[in-house]
């Protein structure tokens, strides 16, 4: 199901902004009422907004868009987008597109991951920082990228070097001393939801580990809102340990599983 709020045909600019980066989205997993994280989609997908100029989305048009899906589990992405202009053009006009895929339960239980070093994530420390733009084209490349090398996805580092995230997950590990760490805001320009309700209950430090650091790596789980957590099985040549159940089970309740509630 793909839908747009406004009732008007829009024009192409939209869909050329899906590409090159002149919107904000959230990706999710829906079943008829907003999972545990939606305020913080909510709120990440306003602050996005404010950074690239755009009008602010409001959460009952967000709200309203999620439950026009109707019944079922869905992975649903709401993404706001500039409409007649690029994004570094003022003022803006913004529009809603709606887009749901319906999945099943095997689908939220992914086979471990491969994953290979690519190049660098967009700066932290720029005014888009903390901004999920819109970019296919930047995604395609790192997943492609992960294709020809026969793995999964792509681990992207900082300009500086960390370990930052995949393309389109946050990264969190446990290290050789036993502590649990991901990407800080030093080396991942967005903060997943699922990691920022997962460090309102756990001590999880700043991963701040190179290229050539991943033999402290015991194991490491990929994070998203929609499967919640994936096993991470390697990293490049480096062979990784299977991830704690329970620590698994905490993530995948972020995404409102009813089965991992607790």
């Amino acid at each position: 199901m793909r839908a747009w709020l406004d009732a008007n045909p829009l024009p192409e600019a939209p869909l050329r902004g899906l590409w090159t980066g002149e919107g904000v989205y959230e990706t999710l997993l829906w079943r008829g009422v907003p999972p545990p994280g939606w305020p913080l989609h909510v709120a990440r997908m306003r602050e996005g907004a404010a950074r690239l100029g755009l009008p602010l989305p409001e959460e009952e048009t967000l709200l309203r868009a999620a439950q026009a899906v109707g019944p079922g589990l869905w992975r649903l992405r709401l993404t706001w987008l500039a409409v007649g202009g690029a994004w570094t053009e003022a003022p803006q006009r913004a529009s809603l597109l709606c887009e749901a895929r319906g999945v099943t339960p095997g689908e939220l239980a992914p086979p471990p991951a491969r994953l290979v070093l690519g190049g660098c994530v967009r700066n932290p420390a720029s005014r888009l920082a903390g901004c999920k733009r819109t970019g296919i084209a930047e995604d395609l490349v790192w997943r492609r990228q992960a294709e020809r090398a026969g793995a999964d996805d792509t681990l992207l580092r900082s300009v500086d070097g960390w370990l930052s995230e995949a393309s389109t997950s946050t990264l969190l590990c446990g290290l050789d001393d036993g502590s649990l760490a991901s990407p800080g805001p030093d080396a991942a320009p967005v903060l997943g939801t699922t990691l920022a309700q997962l460090q309102n209950r756990l001590p999880i430090a700043p991963l701040r580990l190179t290229a050539g650091d991943l033999g402290r790596i015991r194991w490491a789980l990929l994070l998203n809102a929609v499967v919640g957590a994936r096993a991470v099985a390697v990293i490049e040549d480096q062979v990784l340990d299977p991830p704690p159940a329970e620590l698994c089970d905490l993530a995948r309740a972020t995404t409102g599983w009813p089965e991992f509630r607790g």
